[in-house]
């Protein structure tokens, strides 16, 4: 209030610096500036899903963990629940690293499909039966058959598409 009291029960206010929630912005520019640069970082980096380094970072804290808690006789239960923690963070980000590759890869059957494409459009532009053939047997040989079951199987091109 204007009169420096409290409207709620009129005590005194305290404000600017003796207030608790005084900011006195001291940090700011220091903190901004070392943000600014690693926000420069990670925004310049050529492969910023590539997570491996953080893997084989936290597989290094857990072994050594591990060997430290080895080489003693007494282990408490919160330095093994330490220990599983760390185990667990290590399968996170594994799985992660796994989904962020197959999430780029291509499937089985999006290759089949895209090898029928090919073979529809090759038999529109060559000619030649022979030369078809032997390029649709060296095409087949490139793709695994792995994956042989009917889910598998690409959709059917679209009727005009060949």
């Amino acid at each position: 209030m204007a009169n420096g009291r409290c409207r709620l029960h009129g005590g005194a206010t305290p404000s600017g610096p003796d207030s608790a929630n005084f900011i006195h912005g001291r940090y700011a520019e220091v903190f901004k500036t070392k943000m600014a640069n690693k926000f420069a970082a990670a925004q310049n980096e050529k492969q910023p899903l590539d997570f491996m380094p953080e893997l084989h970072a936290q597989r290094a804290l857990f072994e050594q963990y591990v060997e430290g808690l080895s080489n003693r006789r007494n282990v408490k239960l919160t330095e093994l629940v330490n220990a599983s923690t760390l185990a667990q963070d290590v399968v996170r980000t594994g799985a992660m690293i796994n989904k962020v590759r197959n999430d780029k890869a291509l499937t089985i059957a999006e290759i089949r499909f895209i090898q029928k494409g090919m073979i529809m459009l090759l038999e529109r532009y060559v000619p030649d039966p022979n030369k078809r053939r032997n390029f649709i047997a060296d095409l087949n040989a490139l793709i695994p058959e792995r994956h042989a079951a009917d889910e598998d199987e690409p959709a059917e091109l679209p009727a005009g598409t060949g």
